[in-house]
């Protein structure tokens, strides 16, 4: 997973000069980036909850075994509401 860092650089962000040193702040960063990075790490979440959630309530008999829908993990936050 990419740094918050690595993607700026890698959107041709460009990092300003603080009295003749690199500091941690960038020229040009624009809304749509940081929108895209939130993305990112959102998709990132959710894929993670699917790959590591657990059923903690039921009964775990194989006949009667509960089955997480991933594609209800996935669309349970959507990524229109970061703006």
């Amino acid at each position: 997973m990419k740094t918050a860092e690595e993607f700026l650089i890698r959107r041709g962000c460009q990092r300003m000069d603080c009295d003749g040193e690199k500091c941690d702040f960038f020229e040009d960063v624009q809304s749509k980036d940081l929108i895209e990075f939130a993305k990112m790490h959102v998709e990132a979440a959710l894929q993670q909850a699917i790959e590591n959630g657990k059923i903690v309530n039921g009964d775990r008999s194989e006949k009667y075994a509960s089955i997480i829908d991933p594609a209800s993990i996935l669309n349970a936050y959507p990524l229109t509401n970061i703006k």
